[in-house]
């Protein structure tokens, strides 16, 4: 598993309660959910149905991973980037210019 996965679980249960956006389990979940829909994709390649219907489970399954990419950086910029300001050891620099690089491959899709 992520480290950042049990890294979150680890803050969550030290601070009493997991993070909505950062929940391990239920991002697991959704993955399950996403891995499901992409075979399905593959199945409906190889019936073949219409364009149009691929095409909407093609955009329905990267708006699932955008939301999951989503959470992840949320749970980045709220733990991993605080922290590193709060402990003021100068990485918090690198991880500034980490969280540019990730808006710009966020950007460029």
């Amino acid at each position: 598993m992520l480290d950042v996965l049990s890294t979150a679980a680890g803050q969550a249960a030290d601070e009493g309660a997991k993070s909505e956006s950062f929940d391990s389990e239920a991002l697991i979940r959704r993955l399950n959910r996403i891995e499901g829909q992409v075979r399905g994709i593959r199945r409906m390649i190889e019936e073949p149905r219409a364009c149009i219907e691929i095409l909407q489970q093609l955009a329905a399954a990267e708006a699932a991973l955008n939301r999951i990419s989503l959470a992840v950086f949320r749970h980045h910029i709220d733990h991993c980037i605080e922290d590193g300001i709060m402990r003021g050891d100068g990485e918090h620099r690198q991880q500034l210019h980490e969280l540019v690089d990730i808006f710009d491959r966020f950007g460029s899709r």
